[in-house]
């Protein structure tokens, strides 16, 4: 009898290849695949549609209209956002609204984790898009401005170059996460592009019904989306992901009104059953 095997995607960003994983043909091997694995991805018009019809904000086209600088902020290479993917649609949009390329500058929301290198880049935004714009990596430690306090006693020290620009929006992506109960909205500023003040007070006392898949309620989160008012954050693209880190499901608008959006899609994208 033949040995079991399974395919798994790997590299992601650097080849999204797959490899097999054999076991021994007497083990009993159960592959749990998530309800959304094999979901089709959108189309460029369904994409285009999702950020032409915002949650909770008016388009972003409107939004642009007589603004002078635009910072879009995007997620570190550890996220799975196909931020090339994503971007062009949005400048469509931009662009539409009066904004000129050199208006236009992009910051990566690594949080705590280490700076993108120029090759990291280039795989999460496309190297035409890192060639045509400005592209800044968020640092912890300097360049921040104060922007006041949450009422859970958070100091909001935030990214000055996001803080200078009068337009400010961000493109992330949702999936479960073990503290904020799912990734996207607010989390893109705190932890984000906030300073480590900011993060180490948030993370060591907004813990409250902090858990995996749980929103309304949670602390950690609350205390994210409001940091993220005080930064002012006006529009937020988050995306639901296939097994290929295909775009399934696209969410804009305000920052907290697409998230729960997507959220309810999320949940049902990214169950998995399981056996005991």
């Amino acid at each position: 009898m033949a040995p079991q095997e399974f395919k798994v995607r790997v590299n992601a960003f650097y080849g999204d290849n797959e490899i097999g994983l054999t076991f021994p043909d007497n083990w009993q091997v159960t592959e749990c695949l998530m309800a959304g694995h094999d979901q089709p991805a959108l189309s460029d018009e369904e994409m285009r549609q999702a950020l032409q019809s915002p949650i909770g904000s008016p388009r972003l086209s409107e939004l642009a209209k007589g603004k002078k600088q635009v910072c879009i902020l995007f997620d570190d290479i550890p996220k799975p956002t196909p931020a090339y993917r994503i971007v062009p649609f949005v400048l469509e949009e931009l662009h539409a609204g009066g904004i000129t390329d050199d208006q236009i500058r992009f910051v990566c929301a690594p949080g705590t984790h280490r700076p993108l290198l120029f090759p990291e880049l280039v795989a999460k935004l496309g190297r035409d898009i890192v060639e045509r714009f400005p592209v800044y990596n968020h640092c912890i430690w300097e360049n921040l401005v104060n922007v006041g306090t949450t009422s859970r006693g958070t100091p909001m020290w935030v990214n000055r170059e996001f803080a200078s620009c009068d337009l400010r929006l961000g493109i992330g992506s949702l999936f479960p996460h073990p503290h904020a109960g799912f990734g996207g909205g607010g989390k893109l500023v705190l932890p984000g592009i906030a300073g480590i003040e900011t993060v180490n007070h948030h993370h060591k006392h907004s813990t409250e019904n902090s858990a995996l898949g749980r929103v309304d309620d949670n602390v950690f989160r609350l205390d994210i989306e409001e940091a993220t008012r005080l930064a002012g954050l006006h529009f937020k693209v988050d995306s639901v992901l296939n097994n290929r880190r295909e775009v399934v499901a696209m969410f804009a608008g305000d920052f907290v009104a697409e998230h729960r959006a997507g959220v309810e899609v999320a949940r049902k994208t990214y169950v998995t059953d399981t056996v005991e």
